[in-house]
């Protein structure tokens, strides 16, 4: 039977009973649904993309006009802060007079600038780039004003420590030293007094010390007028006296009028009030705007994602379980008609013979399976006849077989109860071998030749005598070789105690010889003690005492050369030792390997005996194959290889 069978130019022209008979989707072969099911699945996905995409978009548009009406917040904020800082510095400079207030008050309406060309390049901004424009007169206005106020005051010299100009610092000075060199101490003091009260008045910029200051220059002019200096003199400091005051009231009335044109400022401001508080409206406006469409952009999307996804997931769904229905539901009925017909109902009557998918052609296959058990039927009758005659020939056969059986056992059971002896070998004592030739080991034994009219199972049973015993032997001998090797640990251990105890006695010698000599040794050199030789012999007191010393030391020196000597030899007896050990414990693992494959192998034909002697019931009505007699076969010693 073919794997892939094509049954569809076998039963596609039937036109018999049923073969009409459709389910829904019939017609459509399974790849098509398949792919249409795919279709559905990517037309949904595009449709959710799409709808996905639409909300994105107006929440991006949403999302975008908040940040434009946040950049506007910031940027009226900066304006109103700006303004209103600049208004701070314009009163504080009045105040103080400090150049770095006005670069501050310059730099507030700069920045205000700034920020409101900024604000006029939005396109949201066009219902207010007419308030823009008119603050932007405004702040161009109020600077112009600024500066003009600034460098007047400068001009007039109200921006100096002394508060005045330094023209009039100069005359003030000149005054001072000609009332000085007249003698009139009193008027010096008073003409600073009158100097300090102008520069008050220019300072404050009120109108109330204008009298008295004039009164005071006043009364000293006609001091002057009725002292008795020299004419001259008093005609020149009165020239000074009133040079100075018409100096002075000059500085104070322009002083006055900047104060009447610094009222300007408030009217720039008061100019630019209504334009700022519309600014300011439009951005809170534009911030409430923006919020109520960004809610209602979020609750759209909210709805709008829910939804969408809700109904085309369903729709999807819907379209899927049409197509599974279309597949699951056919299937359900030709696998009932299945059943039944595996239950004996030949006469089940087989659905959706008529599709042109998968189904189909299982059905029509099914409708031709019931003529096929027809017709197996009437084979079956035939072969149960058949079947019959074979099992009394099946009968005589077993008996013809059993009988050759029984003389095949008789026969290996005869040869199995009379083995050969195998003589035993007497197990010598193992002897002692030369340490110096550690390859002088004993060899695995030679595998034995087969004895004449023994069979392959005495034979083995031989050369499993004979590796075991090779294997004890090899096992003695590891036990041995590792005894001679602790002992050999011990003595080189023994050696190496002896060694120290010669050391420390030659130290003591040392000291001794240090002891009983009359020089003085400093302290470094009593920690590094040498041997004596003869010229600290002659040095000592007891030349008898000395005599022994050196005798000793001698002595000590050839013990120390003896067990360096001992000490080499002992590391290449361990060393030869070892190998010896190693060779052994080789040997022993090969002899062990070969008894076990000698075992596998006489366990393998006692199976194959068992096996003759008593065949599996399945091969009873099949001949015994021939093979060859296992004694025909000469036994080399190593196992044959399983296939």
């Amino acid at each position: 039977m073919a794997d892939d069978p094509n049954f569809q130019h076998e039963f596609l022209d039937l036109k018999g009973e049923g073969m009409d008979d459709r389910t829904f989707l019939g017609g459509v072969r399974l790849g098509v649904r398949t792919t249409l099911f795919w279709l559905f699945g990517f037309v949904s996905l595009v449709i959710l993309g799409g709808i996905f995409i639409h909300v994105d978009q107006r929440i991006v548009s949403a999302i975008d006009d908040w940040r434009v009406s946040r950049e506007v917040s910031l940027l009226m904020t900066r304006v109103q802060s700006g303004l209103a800082r600049a208004e701070v510095l314009e009163k504080t400079y009045v105040l103080d007079k400090k150049r770095h207030l006005a670069d501050g008050f310059s730099d507030e309406l700069t920045r205000v600038g700034s920020a409101l060309d900024a604000l006029y390049q939005f396109p949201q901004a066009g219902p207010a780039r007419q308030h823009i424009a008119t603050l932007r007169d405004g702040l161009v206005q109020y600077g112009q004003q600024f500066s003009q106020f600034v460098t007047a005051e400068e001009a007039l010299g109200l921006t100096t420590e002394s508060g005045i100009s330094p023209r009039l610092q100069s005359m003030t000075d000149e005054v001072q030293k000609g009332f000085t060199k007249a003698g009139f101490a009193n008027l010096t003091d008073q003409f600073a007094r009158i100097v300090r009260e102008g520069a008050e008045v220019l300072r404050s910029g009120s109108r109330q010390g204008v009298t008295e200051v004039r009164e005071r220059y006043r009364t000293l002019n006609a001091f002057l007028k009725a002292s008795r200096v020299p004419k001259a003199q008093r005609s020149r400091l009165r020239s000074l006296l009133n040079a100075h005051e018409a100096d002075m009231m000059s500085t104070i009335n322009s002083r006055f009028a900047l104060e009447s044109e610094r009222q300007r400022f408030g009217e720039i401001l008061a100019y630019v009030a209504p334009s700022t508080d519309a600014l300011s409206k439009f951005g809170t406006d534009l911030d409430l705007v923006t919020a109520r469409r960004l809610d209602r952009a979020r609750s759209f999307a909210r709805y709008t994602i829910a939804g969408a996804t809700l109904g085309i997931f369903l729709w999807f769904i819907f379209a899927g379980m049409l197509l599974i229905r279309s597949i699951v539901g056919p299937l359900r009925a030709v696998s009932e008609a299945a059943l039944r017909l595996a239950s004996g109902d030949r006469g089940t009557r087989i659905p959706a013979r008529g599709n042109t998918d998968a189904i189909g052609q299982i059905a029509r296959s099914l409708d031709k399976w019931i003529d096929d058990l027809v017709e197996a039927d009437m084979v079956g009758r035939e072969l149960e006849q058949t079947r019959a005659k074979l099992e009394l020939t099946a009968a005589e056969a077993e008996r013809k077989v059993q009988a050759a059986a029984e003389q095949a056992a008789a026969a290996i059971r005869a040869e199995l109860e009379t083995p050969d002896p195998v003589p035993e070998q007497p197990i010598e004592p193992p002897r002692p071998e030369p340490i110096s030739a550690p390859q002088e080991q004993r060899g695995i034994p030679a595998p034995l030749e087969t004895l004449s009219g023994a069979g392959p199972i005495s034979s083995i049973s031989q050369q499993l005598t004979h590796f075991s015993e090779y294997v004890t032997a090899a096992a003695h001998d590891v036990e041995r070789t590792e005894a001679l090797i602790r002992s050999l640990s011990d003595s080189t251990s023994h050696i190496e105690v002896l060694g120290n105890l010669v050391t420390a006695i030659r130290d003591q010698v040392n000291l001794l010889a240090f002891r009983t000599s009359p020089r003085d040794y400093v302290a470094t050199d009593r920690e590094n003690l040498i041997p004596f030789n003869n010229d600290e012999r002659q040095g000592m007191s007891d030349p008898v005492t000395a005599g022994r010393l050196d005798s000793i030391r001698e002595s000590t020196d050839r013990a120390e050369r003896t067990l360096q000597s001992v000490r080499a030899s002992m590391d290449n007896v361990t060393a030869i030792a070892q190998d010896i050990a190693s060779t052994a414990s080789g040997q022993a693992l090969e002899a062990t390997n070969k008894l076990l494959s000698q075992s596998q192998y006489l366990q393998n034909m006692l199976d194959d005996i068992m096996t003759r002697i008593h065949p599996p019931a399945t091969n009873r009505l099949a001949p015994p194959a021939p093979e060859q007699n296992p004694a025909d076969r000469p036994w080399t010693g190593v196992p044959p290889r399983k296939a």
